[in-house]
């Protein structure tokens, strides 16, 4: 039995979207939502831990920032496409004009969720 490295995962769920490790031009090419939010500036890193992407969400000066940091498994295919797990974490990092002193409580906040999808080795044209 042969494998063969997956370049192509789609996500489905809360966090959806397509990743190509290399695509046109062999350049990886990132395209995700996070609850039909589609997120701009998304960066993949091929990682000790796996496919990492990390993607500003949003950012509300003297309020909060908020990033994505998604990883999900290299993968390798026999045929088709397979299924994989991953995770995502959403850190909202809360910010005053004043400082972190200014603000009461915990200064970051997580959101951890399941992802998941499946992968595939695909051609690419380059």
């Amino acid at each position: 039995m042969t494998t063969t490295p997956a370049n192509h995962y789609i996500l489905v769920g809360s966090i959806d979207g397509i990743i190509d490790t290399s695509g046109p031009g062999g350049q990886p090419v990132v395209s995700i939502r996070l609850d039909g939010t589609p997120l701009e500036n998304a960066e993949l890193r091929d990682g000790e831990d796996g496919i990492e992407v990390t993607a500003l969400v949003e950012q509300v000066p003297d309020l909060r920032t908020v990033r994505l940091r998604l990883i999900i498994p290299r993968v390798n295919v026999v045929a088709g496409a397979t299924p994989f797990p991953g995770v995502a974490l959403i850190i909202t990092g809360l910010t005053t004009i004043g400082g972190p002193s200014l603000v009461e409580g915990p200064l970051q906040l997580y959101d951890l969720r399941p992802v998941g999808g499946t992968a595939e080795a695909v051609q690419t044209s380059g």
